[in-house]
């Protein structure tokens, strides 16, 4: 939903994508309130709130979540040592 809001981004306005994110947010935050881990993972993903994936990380089964998460954090860390040196 938010990939297709932002391919369109010239034909959509900001406001409607803040909006689209808003109700992504709030989906991802009734998951995890729900308690259906894998699923809003997915969508903190969709939105790379990365801190909140990995907070969920240890109630997350889903092996994919888990390989782009560890993906995300390798990056994140190759990064900073480039950065380092």
């Amino acid at each position: 939903m938010l990939a297709v809001a932002k391919n369109l981004v010239g034909h959509v306005d900001l406001k409607s994508l803040h909006c689209l994110k808003q109700q992504l947010n709030d989906a991802a935050m009734l998951y995890e309130k729900g308690q259906f881990y894998d699923r809003a993972a997915s969508a903190y993903i969709r939105l790379k709130n990365w801190e909140k994936v990995g907070e969920m990380l240890i109630y997350v089964s889903s092996p994919k979540i888990r390989l782009q998460y560890a993906k995300v954090s390798l990056c994140k860390l190759l990064c900073w040592q480039l950065i380092g040196t």
